[in-house]
């Protein structure tokens, strides 16, 4: 099944949903996504950042090396622009069929509907896929992903508690779910 199932996302290679073409993460695509990466605004709220150009050439070798060990899904969020930001799925569970998903932006793309677009074909991906339910984590602040999540029918679910760590201080992470599986009540 895990073969199947990571078979089926690794396929989505290159997918257009309206604004945003989606493109399996390349290493040659760090250099263009240091934009995103070294804007203090963009990482403001993430436990990682802003990278230096190297530093993001580094990250997005270690994301490679965890799609190649099938841990998570990694695509480039392009616009007619060029690449404006990542989107993943990670934690793969090939056994429960749930996976956890991630994104970010360049200050430049905010605004335009990208976020959402990405966020709906990837769960169309997961579905297709036969994964049962996708998981994002999000900072209490962080207003703008909580409408992305809920414009693509994720549902507040509870806390993640000390989940995320900024400049020495804890946050809970806020826990959206998007479940794709029915239940026939008798």
């Amino acid at each position: 099944m895990e073969n199947d199932l990571f078979h089926c996302l690794i396929q989505q290679t290159n997918v257009w949903e309206e604004p945003v073409f989606l493109t399996l993460l390349r290493q040659e695509d760090a250099h263009f996504l240091w934009e995103g990466t070294g804007d203090l605004q963009v990482v403001r709220l993430e436990p990682w950042g802003p990278y230096t150009e190297t530093q993001t050439e580094e990250m997005v070798a270690r994301a490679l090396n965890r799609q190649a060990a099938r841990q998570s899904v990694e695509w480039t969020i392009w616009d007619k622009t060029g690449p404006r930001g990542l989107i993943h799925l990670n934690h793969l569970n090939f056994f429960d069929r749930t996976a956890e998903i991630g994104y970010w932006l360049a200050r430049t793309a905010w605004g335009q509907g990208y976020a959402t677009a990405a966020v709906r074909a990837v769960c169309c991906f997961a579905q297709r896929a036969g994964f049962r339910q996708i998981e994002a984590i999000c900072h209490p602040e962080n207003a703008p992903s909580h409408r992305v999540l809920e414009k693509n029918q994720f549902f507040p679910s509870g806390r993640r508690k000390d989940y995320i760590c900024l400049e020495e201080k804890t946050w809970d992470g806020l826990l959206f779910c998007r479940n794709f599986f029915t239940v026939d009540f008798p």
